[in-house]
């Protein structure tokens, strides 16, 4: 269940997450929130892990998403089975740093987003990857990595959507 949504002309924005009571865990306690533009839908899930993915999908919550920001960088802690069998994600995006000591993206989760078929981009191999739509249709691409965002355009306007600051659009 969303516990809040906002709509605004053919974008809608639901958080799914943190939770009512907060968790000591930091990374339970992370925004998790759906965007759909027209027909497209995106999942971002900051660090979430699958605690917290498990207490989501019991909601009833419509989870699909055409594209996922993959948990917690990729790490064994989320991305579990039944989230990614739900999310059924057409395309993944994992944000790693490059020759990063920590070790995400794991192979476990890697091989549970391969299963459902989804094109995976990571940020420390393709460097900054940005997703456009027009509402009806998506495209990946990548360059130079210079910043956390998933970008989208219409009609020549950009709209930059940085998922860890949304709160203050919901506050408007």
């Amino acid at each position: 269940m969303e516990k809040t949504a906002k709509t605004i002309g053919m974008t809608r924005i639901g958080i799914f997450n943190p939770p009512a009571t907060f968790s000591d865990d930091i990374n339970q306690n992370s925004i998790v929130l759906k965007m759909t533009y027209g027909s497209v839908s995106f999942l971002f899930m900051g660090d979430a892990n699958a605690d917290a993915e498990s207490r989501i999908a019991n909601s009833g919550t419509n989870l699909q998403a055409d594209i996922l920001k993959v948990g917690h960088h990729g790490s064994s802690t989320s991305s579990s089975s039944a989230w990614v069998s739900k999310v059924q994600p057409k395309v993944s995006v994992i944000e790693v740093g490059a020759g990063n000591s920590y070790g995400p993206p794991t192979s476990a989760t890697l091989g549970r987003l391969a299963q459902v078929v989804s094109g995976v981009y990571r940020t420390d191999l393709n460097g900054e990857v940005t997703v456009t739509t027009d509402g009806t249709t998506s495209r990946c691409t990548n360059g130079p990595t210079s910043g956390e965002y998933a970008e989208f355009r219409r009609s020549g306007l950009r709209l930059f959507i940085l998922h860890r600051r949304l709160q203050g659009f919901f506050r408007a």
